[in-house]
């Protein structure tokens, strides 16, 4: 918004927030270069547009350029002299740069586009019409009377917008969050022509009720009624999750909160880093979820020996353990390192007791066990979440 209003105002100024804005952005995910190079390509292209109209002055344009550009790159600037003051600045790179380059060069592009053509399913699963309507908007976008300059806009920021999902190829779910809102603007082009087009013939009242209704009858309400408005939580994330173990997180999470301090640190092996927020307790390793540690690249077996030492140093008074044939929580592949797991298996039966077993029996039961019964209970599955207390 900030910068279509300052290219239509000329508000010279405002190209500085407009970089600030989209800095802060690259540094919540790197993916939001593309934002970055969606505010630099309209930029050019406003220059060009004042250039053709004759009311391009070179000082402006330099002034203008140089404000997005300093306001893009001062967050970041002031992010490196913090973390090196901070003395993380190695911990700060090696995570936001080195790993990160490893991590996205790994799928290729048959890769990329069996994750993309999954995750479309998913998105459209029972929502077919919905991104028909999309489609729909986007083609009118070429015959509707707008001015050039908004549609390029638009068809900028939905193909930069885009791009932010591509990054490593993996095309998860969550990636498209940043995309959804500008395609969705189509739905809404086609929307307001339809109800341009009924109130040739009908009042306003009437033409936007039979929009409104429409825009029901296109998200199916009433087909998925169950999902928005009468499941239960956990009924919900089975549904979408299957066998994850968020519900019993929380179920967990109670336990070590009830039998540890604020002081106390935990650390949980598997990928559930909510066991953290929901017992408010500390993780005593940065280390938080496990999928960096298995994946195929250069860097694995170093994290998984930090990992140990973690462990061996915090001495942690409980450690949540999801099982790692629990795939979901490990993505263990089959050529992953395994010194953590072959380690952790001496470490345990030496340091630490089974208090908890939190066993995922069905999609509709889970059985829980503490204390003595969990000594004694053996799994039937393996799909189940164990707590240890240290000796």
């Amino acid at each position: 918004y900030l910068l279509l209003d300052a290219t239509q105002k000329k508000a010279t100024l405002q190209y500085f927030a407009v970089g600030f804005f989209f800095g802060m952005g690259f540094l919540m995910k790197q993916q939001a270069i593309y934002l970055i190079l969606f505010s630099g390509l309209y930029f050019l292209y406003h220059s060009y547009s004042e250039f053709t109209a004759k009311e391009f002055r070179l000082s402006n344009f330099l002034i203008r350029g140089v404000l997005l550009v300093s306001g893009t790159i001062i967050p970041f600037v002031i992010t490196v002299g913090l973390m090196s003051y901070a003395g993380v600045f190695e911990s700060f790179w090696y995570w936001t740069f080195q790993y990160a380059s490893k991590y996205a060069a790994m799928s290729t592009l048959a890769d990329g586009w069996k994750n993309f053509y999954t995750v479309f399913l998913l998105m459209s699963f029972g929502f077919k019409s919905l991104w028909i309507v999309i489609g729909l908007g986007f083609l009118l976008q070429f015959f509707i009377k707008q001015s050039i300059a908004k549609k390029v806009f638009l068809f900028l920021l939905v193909v930069l917008s885009f791009l932010t999902t591509t990054p490593g190829l993996y095309f998860r779910e969550h990636y498209f969050i940043v995309f959804l809102p500008f395609i969705f603007i189509y739905f809404g082009i086609f929307l307001e022509f339809v109800r341009q087009l009924l109130m040739r013939k009908l009042n306003l009242i009437l033409a936007t009720a039979i929009v409104c209704v429409s825009f029901l009858f296109i998200f199916k309400i009433r087909a998925h009624k169950e999902y928005y408005f009468k499941a239960d939580p956990v009924k919900l994330s089975r549904a979408i999750y299957s066998i994850n173990p968020f519900p019993e997180a929380i179920v967990i999470s109670d336990y070590i909160k009830t039998n540890t301090s604020e002081t106390d640190g935990i650390i949980v092996l598997g990928s559930e880093p909510e066991i953290y927020f929901y017992s408010n307790r500390k993780s005593a390793t940065g280390y938080i979820y496990m999928y960096p540690l298995m994946e195929i690249h250069p860097y694995s077996k170093e994290m998984q020996l930090n990992l140990v030492s973690d462990i061996e140093k915090s001495n942690p008074k409980y450690i949540v353990y999801v099982n790692k044939k629990l795939g979901a929580s490990w993505g263990i592949m089959e050529k992953s390192e395994p010194l953590l797991l072959d380690w952790f298996e001496k470490y345990r039966k030496e340091n630490y007791e089974l208090v908890g077993v939190s066993e995922i029996i069905s999609l509709t039961e889970t059985v829980y066990k503490w204390e003595n019964e969990a000594k004694e209970y053996k799994p039937k599955s393996d799909y189940y979440v164990e707590v240890l207390k240290r000796k």
